[in-house]
């Protein structure tokens, strides 16, 4: 096994996280994706470079002005707290990554799913847990297995959607060797057909 890669400073989304939302943009190829969660524009930058010329990213955050270019035409962004938002129009694909507040989370995605297209997909942040608390942060918790959860609202979020809306699929990206935040998707279940 390949030794595990010397951290670098935390931040919001890690090279792997930006890496993995490319991905999955560039697979599914979205034309309408919404983020709850700006902060320093690291989730905007990545999931812009991967999308179509004429898809559009609609960008959700209560605090945090954009931090994307004024040219970037496909890229708007409200000032609002993400569970007052009500979209008003398809969505392709969401990236949930703003207040980490199960009740919130909760509201937003109640709000959000009427407006989700078939193949719809939502990305929520922050779900795994870090094989210890490297950075010695006050917040998140201790968990019985004795790693660390930085943002433990996000995984009782994941856990609501499991016993209130079982026909979503979840699938959970995380690590157990080295600090990663972690990536959940959901899909309302469907049958492919031929």
């Amino acid at each position: 096994m390949n030794e595990p890669t010397p951290l670098k400073p935390l931040g919001p989304l890690l090279d792997a996280d930006a890496d993995f939302l490319k991905a999955i943009i560039g697979m599914t190829i979205p034309m309408v994706v919404l983020e709850f969660g700006h902060l320093y524009g690291d989730s905007a930058r990545a999931m812009l470079s991967a999308m179509h010329h004429h898809a559009r990213l609609i960008s959700i955050d209560k605090d945090r002005h954009p931090n994307i270019p004024a040219e970037e035409t496909r890229f708007t962004f409200h000032q609002i707290s993400q569970e007052t938002y009500i979209p008003t129009e398809p969505i392709d694909f969401v990236f949930l990554d703003a207040s980490h507040d199960n009740k919130l989370n909760q509201q937003t995605f109640e709000n959000v799913i009427p407006f989700l297209t078939e193949k719809g997909i939502i990305a929520i942040h922050d779900t795994g847990k870090w094989p210890s608390n490297v950075y010695q942060f006050n917040a998140g918790m201790e968990t019985s297995d004795g790693r660390y959860s930085h943002n433990p609202d996000e995984i009782r979020f994941t856990n609501w959607l499991q016993d209130e809306y079982p026909d979503w699929q979840q699938i959970h990206f995380h690590s157990d060797h080295e600090v990663r935040h972690g990536i959940t998707l959901l899909q309302k279940k469907t049958r492919l057909f031929l």
